[in-house]
């Protein structure tokens, strides 16, 4: 194992959550937000989504001049990353966006969440979308780590109050807090071509990762030792 990238402008990363490479050999990674890893992945994306301070980045490096380069910023718990087949399209999972995600034309330009040049590419999702993979056809798979659920959503007096808590509250209720039901969609698939959805995976388990291989996909479970498939 060699390391490529261990720190930003003399910081260190931050918790990496998604990794994708491009077709031109470039090399995408998102780091969750500004929270130290100390507790792991899985808490630094849940302090985030809490906390709304919208300190997640997607960088880029170059493996042929070892280089990094900003690509997005301002991201409330940068959790999954897929590029179009051509590569000139960035889909990451924003989970402080109101369960949506974010689309970003790649540019020269470093670009922030909610800005110019980037939209929403899907919002009203039934979970915080998760790890993401993009099959050539353009289909995206979306994985959900957690339910929707109250203390993550708008910004009111109440929720700001019970956020505020669960943050000082720690790491177990936290855990408690957030979930994905038994019956609710563990992943599903869309066409980014029109926007229609495909498939709908149930699962009764949080997913951490998802992949299609030919007539499967393949998912990562949270809350065991397993990989699951399933057919498509």
């Amino acid at each position: 194992m060699e390391q490529v990238v261990t720190q930003i402008d003399g910081a260190p990363l931050g918790a990496v959550s998604a990794v994708e490479a491009g077709p031109d050999g470039k090399v995408y990674f998102a780091v969750a937000g500004a929270e130290a890893v100390d507790n792991g992945l899985e808490a630094a994306l849940r302090t985030e989504l809490l906390a709304h301070t919208g300190t997640g980045w997607v960088y880029v490096y170059d493996p042929a001049d070892r280089s990094v380069q900003r690509v997005v910023g301002g991201v409330a718990g940068a959790s999954g990353l897929a590029l179009s087949p051509d590569g000139r399209t960035l889909y990451v999972s924003d989970l402080g966006n109101q369960l949506c995600m974010g689309a970003w034309t790649l540019t020269p330009r470093e670009l922030t969440a909610g800005g110019k040049n980037c939209q929403s590419a899907f919002s009203g999702l039934p979970g915080y979308p998760g790890a993401l993979a993009m099959e050539a056809d353009g289909t995206l798979y979306i994985s959900y780590r957690w339910g929707p659920q109250r203390l993550a959503g708008k910004r009111t007096p109440d929720s700001t109050l019970l956020r505020g808590i669960a943050l000082r509250a720690g790491q177990n209720l936290q855990e408690k807090l957030f979930g994905l039901p038994s019956d609710a969609p563990c992943a599903e698939a869309v066409s980014t071509a029109d926007g229609s959805w495909k498939r709908t995976f149930i699962g009764g388990s949080s997913c951490t990762a998802v992949c299609p291989v030919g007539s499967k996909v393949y998912f990562g479970a949270a809350d065991s030792a397993q990989v699951l498939s399933a057919r498509i």
